[in-house]
Protein backbone atom coordinates (compact mmCIF):
# COMPACT_ATOMS: atom_id res chain seq x y z
CA UNK A 1 0.00 0.00 0.00
CA UNK A 2 3.06 2.63 0.52
CA UNK A 3 4.39 1.88 -2.57
CA UNK A 4 1.04 2.65 -4.45
CA UNK A 5 0.42 6.06 -2.37
CA UNK A 6 3.96 6.86 -3.68
CA UNK A 7 3.09 6.22 -6.81
CA UNK A 8 0.24 8.22 -7.21
CA UNK A 9 2.12 10.96 -5.55
CA UNK A 10 4.96 11.04 -7.82
CA UNK A 11 2.57 10.97 -10.55
CA UNK A 12 0.64 14.08 -9.31
CA UNK A 13 3.90 15.78 -8.84
CA UNK A 14 4.95 15.10 -12.25
CA UNK A 15 1.67 15.82 -14.07
CA UNK A 16 1.45 18.99 -12.31
CA UNK A 17 5.12 19.76 -13.21
CA UNK A 18 4.28 19.31 -16.87
CA UNK A 19 1.10 21.80 -16.28
CA UNK A 20 3.43 24.15 -14.94
CA UNK A 21 5.89 24.34 -17.89
CA UNK A 22 3.50 25.24 -20.35
CA UNK A 23 4.34 28.79 -21.72
CA UNK A 24 2.32 31.43 -23.33
CA UNK A 25 4.11 33.08 -26.25
CA UNK A 26 3.00 37.15 -27.20
CA UNK A 27 4.23 38.10 -30.86
CA UNK A 28 4.50 41.14 -32.92
CA UNK A 29 6.70 40.47 -35.58
CA UNK A 30 7.83 38.23 -38.23
CA UNK A 31 10.95 37.32 -36.73
CA UNK A 32 9.06 36.22 -33.16
CA UNK A 33 6.30 34.54 -34.39
CA UNK A 34 8.78 32.15 -36.61
CA UNK A 35 11.21 31.73 -33.64
CA UNK A 36 8.16 31.30 -31.29
CA UNK A 37 6.71 28.79 -33.27
CA UNK A 38 9.60 26.84 -33.22
CA UNK A 39 10.37 26.38 -29.58
CA UNK A 40 6.58 25.60 -28.61
CA UNK A 41 6.37 22.68 -27.03
CA UNK A 42 2.97 20.39 -26.00
CA UNK A 43 0.55 22.40 -24.21
CA UNK A 44 2.44 25.96 -25.44
CA UNK A 45 -0.11 29.04 -26.79
CA UNK A 46 0.70 31.55 -29.27
CA UNK A 47 -0.76 34.88 -29.59
CA UNK A 48 -0.38 37.16 -32.09
CA UNK A 49 -0.58 41.11 -31.93
CA UNK A 50 -2.67 42.47 -34.28
CA UNK A 51 0.02 43.02 -37.51
CA UNK A 52 0.84 41.50 -40.90
CA UNK A 53 3.42 39.20 -40.28
CA UNK A 54 5.17 38.30 -43.27
CA UNK A 55 6.81 34.21 -43.10
CA UNK A 56 10.57 34.70 -44.38
CA UNK A 57 10.55 31.15 -45.44
CA UNK A 58 8.61 27.81 -46.47
CA UNK A 59 5.92 27.79 -43.54
CA UNK A 60 5.32 28.66 -40.35
CA UNK A 61 6.04 25.13 -38.92
CA UNK A 62 4.31 23.68 -36.12
CA UNK A 63 5.77 19.99 -34.50
CA UNK A 64 4.21 20.26 -30.87
CA UNK A 65 1.33 18.44 -30.10
CA UNK A 66 -1.77 20.27 -27.98
CA UNK A 67 -0.95 23.63 -29.08
CA UNK A 68 -2.79 26.39 -29.78
CA UNK A 69 -1.69 29.26 -32.56
CA UNK A 70 -4.64 32.55 -32.59
CA UNK A 71 -5.12 35.51 -32.30
CA UNK A 72 -4.46 37.52 -29.65
CA UNK A 73 -7.87 40.61 -30.27
CA UNK A 74 -9.91 37.60 -31.85
CA UNK A 75 -10.66 39.95 -34.79
CA UNK A 76 -9.31 37.75 -37.76
CA UNK A 77 -8.91 40.34 -40.07
CA UNK A 78 -6.59 42.53 -38.35
CA UNK A 79 -3.93 39.42 -37.78
CA UNK A 80 -2.25 38.84 -41.17
CA UNK A 81 0.22 35.65 -41.87
CA UNK A 82 1.44 36.27 -45.29
CA UNK A 83 3.23 34.48 -47.83
CA UNK A 84 4.95 36.27 -50.69
CA UNK A 85 2.27 35.81 -53.58
CA UNK A 86 0.47 32.82 -55.78
CA UNK A 87 3.52 32.45 -57.72
CA UNK A 88 6.04 33.14 -55.70
CA UNK A 89 8.81 30.89 -53.35
CA UNK A 90 6.63 30.85 -49.69
CA UNK A 91 5.03 27.50 -50.05
CA UNK A 92 2.64 27.63 -47.14
CA UNK A 93 1.20 29.76 -44.25
CA UNK A 94 1.31 26.60 -41.47
CA UNK A 95 3.05 23.57 -42.05
CA UNK A 96 1.09 20.94 -39.27
CA UNK A 97 2.69 18.12 -38.40
CA UNK A 98 2.06 17.59 -34.99
CA UNK A 99 -1.79 16.22 -33.38
CA UNK A 100 -4.50 18.75 -31.35
CA UNK A 101 -3.18 21.44 -32.81
CA UNK A 102 -6.10 25.22 -33.05
CA UNK A 103 -5.54 27.60 -35.38
CA UNK A 104 -8.06 30.31 -34.90
CA UNK A 105 -9.18 33.64 -35.21
CA UNK A 106 -6.06 34.99 -37.67
CA UNK A 107 -6.02 35.72 -41.78
CA UNK A 108 -3.33 33.19 -43.63
CA UNK A 109 -3.20 34.17 -47.53
CA UNK A 110 -0.32 34.70 -50.57
CA UNK A 111 1.04 31.34 -50.40
CA UNK A 112 2.02 29.42 -53.48
CA UNK A 113 0.47 26.31 -52.31
CA UNK A 114 -1.68 25.80 -49.10
CA UNK A 115 -2.32 28.05 -46.97
CA UNK A 116 -2.42 25.34 -43.98
CA UNK A 117 -0.49 22.03 -44.93
CA UNK A 118 -0.50 18.73 -42.33
CA UNK A 119 1.10 15.65 -43.00
CA UNK A 120 -0.07 12.31 -43.14
CA UNK A 121 -1.98 11.03 -40.12
CA UNK A 122 -2.71 14.38 -38.21
CA UNK A 123 -5.47 13.90 -35.89
CA UNK A 124 -7.64 16.62 -33.88
CA UNK A 125 -6.47 19.55 -36.18
CA UNK A 126 -8.68 22.65 -35.05
CA UNK A 127 -9.18 25.41 -37.70
CA UNK A 128 -11.78 27.92 -36.06
CA UNK A 129 -12.49 31.15 -37.32
CA UNK A 130 -9.88 32.02 -39.97
CA UNK A 131 -9.66 33.65 -43.41
CA UNK A 132 -7.42 31.08 -45.74
CA UNK A 133 -7.40 32.73 -49.42
CA UNK A 134 -5.26 32.74 -51.89
CA UNK A 135 -3.22 30.19 -51.96
CA UNK A 136 -1.75 28.76 -55.19
CA UNK A 137 -3.26 24.81 -55.10
CA UNK A 138 -5.97 23.83 -52.36
CA UNK A 139 -6.31 26.57 -49.20
CA UNK A 140 -6.55 23.81 -46.81
CA UNK A 141 -4.59 20.30 -47.52
CA UNK A 142 -4.89 16.95 -45.61
CA UNK A 143 -2.29 14.20 -47.97
CA UNK A 144 -2.49 10.91 -48.69
CA UNK A 145 0.51 8.04 -48.49
CA UNK A 146 0.03 5.03 -49.17
CA UNK A 147 2.94 4.22 -47.11
CA UNK A 148 0.45 5.37 -43.92
CA UNK A 149 -1.47 2.99 -42.22
CA UNK A 150 -3.47 5.56 -40.21
CA UNK A 151 -5.83 8.36 -41.55
CA UNK A 152 -6.17 11.98 -40.27
CA UNK A 153 -8.65 11.91 -37.82
CA UNK A 154 -11.48 14.73 -35.77
CA UNK A 155 -10.34 17.49 -37.93
CA UNK A 156 -12.95 20.49 -37.14
CA UNK A 157 -13.19 23.73 -39.30
CA UNK A 158 -15.69 25.98 -38.36
CA UNK A 159 -16.89 29.50 -39.11
CA UNK A 160 -13.89 30.25 -41.62
CA UNK A 161 -14.20 32.07 -44.84
CA UNK A 162 -12.23 30.58 -47.82
CA UNK A 163 -12.08 32.58 -50.96
CA UNK A 164 -10.05 34.59 -53.39
CA UNK A 165 -9.89 38.48 -53.58
CA UNK A 166 -9.26 38.78 -57.30
CA UNK A 167 -12.66 36.45 -57.72
CA UNK A 168 -10.58 33.99 -59.24
CA UNK A 169 -7.98 31.41 -58.61
CA UNK A 170 -4.41 32.12 -59.84
CA UNK A 171 -4.75 28.59 -61.66
CA UNK A 172 -6.73 25.60 -62.69
CA UNK A 173 -5.69 23.24 -59.84
CA UNK A 174 -7.10 25.17 -56.67
CA UNK A 175 -9.97 24.22 -53.73
CA UNK A 176 -11.25 24.90 -51.03
CA UNK A 177 -10.93 21.97 -48.53
CA UNK A 178 -9.07 19.09 -49.96
CA UNK A 179 -8.25 16.14 -47.73
CA UNK A 180 -7.40 12.24 -48.60
CA UNK A 181 -8.05 9.65 -46.20
CA UNK A 182 -9.44 11.93 -43.46
CA UNK A 183 -11.83 10.15 -40.44
CA UNK A 184 -14.67 11.67 -38.36
CA UNK A 185 -13.91 15.38 -39.78
CA UNK A 186 -16.30 18.33 -39.54
CA UNK A 187 -16.99 21.05 -41.96
CA UNK A 188 -19.76 23.73 -40.78
CA UNK A 189 -20.41 27.42 -40.55
CA UNK A 190 -17.81 28.33 -43.65
CA UNK A 191 -18.17 30.30 -46.02
CA UNK A 192 -16.58 29.67 -49.91
CA UNK A 193 -16.58 31.93 -52.38
CA UNK A 194 -15.30 32.33 -55.63
CA UNK A 195 -13.45 29.44 -55.70
CA UNK A 196 -13.23 29.22 -59.42
CA UNK A 197 -10.66 28.11 -62.13
CA UNK A 198 -9.06 30.56 -65.01
CA UNK A 199 -8.72 27.24 -67.04
CA UNK A 200 -10.91 25.16 -68.94
CA UNK A 201 -11.32 22.76 -67.04
CA UNK A 202 -13.54 23.45 -63.69
CA UNK A 203 -11.38 23.89 -59.78
CA UNK A 204 -11.66 21.60 -57.08
CA UNK A 205 -14.60 21.41 -54.54
CA UNK A 206 -15.04 24.14 -51.92
CA UNK A 207 -14.97 20.99 -49.80
CA UNK A 208 -13.63 17.56 -51.10
CA UNK A 209 -13.16 14.94 -48.83
CA UNK A 210 -11.86 11.29 -50.62
CA UNK A 211 -9.05 8.57 -50.76
CA UNK A 212 -10.91 6.55 -48.72
CA UNK A 213 -12.16 9.31 -46.22
CA UNK A 214 -15.19 8.30 -43.71
CA UNK A 215 -17.86 10.18 -41.57
CA UNK A 216 -17.15 13.40 -42.71
CA UNK A 217 -20.34 16.05 -41.41
CA UNK A 218 -20.55 19.13 -43.89
CA UNK A 219 -23.34 20.97 -42.45
CA UNK A 220 -24.40 24.67 -42.01
CA UNK A 221 -22.03 26.17 -44.93
CA UNK A 222 -22.31 28.78 -47.63
CA UNK A 223 -20.86 28.24 -50.83
CA UNK A 224 -20.93 30.99 -53.30
CA UNK A 225 -20.02 31.26 -57.18
CA UNK A 226 -17.82 28.13 -56.93
CA UNK A 227 -17.04 25.46 -60.00
CA UNK A 228 -17.46 22.64 -57.86
CA UNK A 229 -19.51 22.36 -54.22
CA UNK A 230 -19.11 19.70 -51.79
CA UNK A 231 -17.77 16.19 -53.25
CA UNK A 232 -17.62 12.59 -51.33
CA UNK A 233 -14.75 10.62 -53.14
CA UNK A 234 -14.39 10.77 -56.77
CA UNK A 235 -14.71 8.78 -59.59
CA UNK A 236 -13.70 5.43 -58.27
CA UNK A 237 -11.96 6.97 -55.41
CA UNK A 238 -14.20 6.21 -52.44
CA UNK A 239 -15.45 7.97 -49.30
CA UNK A 240 -17.35 6.37 -46.61
CA UNK A 241 -20.42 6.77 -45.02
CA UNK A 242 -21.14 10.60 -43.72
CA UNK A 243 -23.49 13.30 -43.69
CA UNK A 244 -23.79 16.62 -45.97
CA UNK A 245 -26.79 18.66 -44.91
CA UNK A 246 -28.27 22.19 -44.45
CA UNK A 247 -25.77 24.06 -46.74
CA UNK A 248 -26.33 26.83 -49.45
CA UNK A 249 -24.86 26.80 -52.98
CA UNK A 250 -24.82 28.92 -55.54
CA UNK A 251 -23.05 29.40 -58.48
CA UNK A 252 -23.86 31.93 -60.97
CA UNK A 253 -21.85 32.66 -64.18
CA UNK A 254 -19.26 35.44 -64.07
CA UNK A 255 -17.87 37.81 -66.67
CA UNK A 256 -19.26 35.59 -69.45
CA UNK A 257 -16.87 32.31 -67.54
CA UNK A 258 -19.22 29.59 -66.34
CA UNK A 259 -17.20 26.13 -65.95
CA UNK A 260 -19.41 25.29 -63.18
CA UNK A 261 -19.65 21.31 -62.46
CA UNK A 262 -21.85 20.25 -59.68
CA UNK A 263 -23.03 21.46 -56.20
CA UNK A 264 -22.77 17.82 -54.54
CA UNK A 265 -20.81 14.98 -56.13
Amino acid sequence: MMIRTVFYANVLLVLCATIAQAETYVVETSTQLMDAAAALEPGDTLFLKDATYTIPTYAVTVRADHVVIAGLSGGRERVIVSGAGMNNDIDHGFWVDANNVTIRDLTIKNVRYHCIQTNVNIDSLRVINCILRDGGEQLLKVPYSASEPSPSEAGLVEGCLFDFSAGIAARGYTGGIDCHFAKNWIVRNNVFRNIRSPEDSPAEHAVHFWTNSENTLVENNVIIDCDRGIGFGLGDVAHIGGTIRNNMIYHRAIGGSDRADVGIG
